[in-house]
């Protein structure tokens, strides 16, 4: 994966993010993609960030529940993820 720090590696997790809002269109939610500490509250609520960027992280407002997503940022390993906590 590239640097996240550059624009290609920005744009190679947004490619990725693309790929899994295609895989999941048809379900009754969506993907948010947010730049690093441009949402502090929701990291910190949420327990990501920090140097442990890029993050993603599954919420349930429904079941008042949250879980992040641990590992490399990959398409297989987040869909196996959103799989897991859907």
């Amino acid at each position: 994966m590239e640097n996240p720090d550059t624009d290609a590696g920005r744009n190679a997790y947004l490619d990725t993010m693309r790929k899994l809002g295609e895989q999941y269109k048809s379900r009754p939610w969506g993907l948010v993609w947010a730049a690093a500490g441009a949402q502090p509250a929701l990291e910190a609520a949420l327990d990501i960030g920090g140097a442990g960027y890029p993050a993603f992280a599954a919420i349930s407002p429904k079941k008042a529940r949250a879980a992040k997503a641990m590992g490399t940022f990959e398409a297989e390993k987040l869909m196996s993820f959103v799989n897991g906590t859907a």
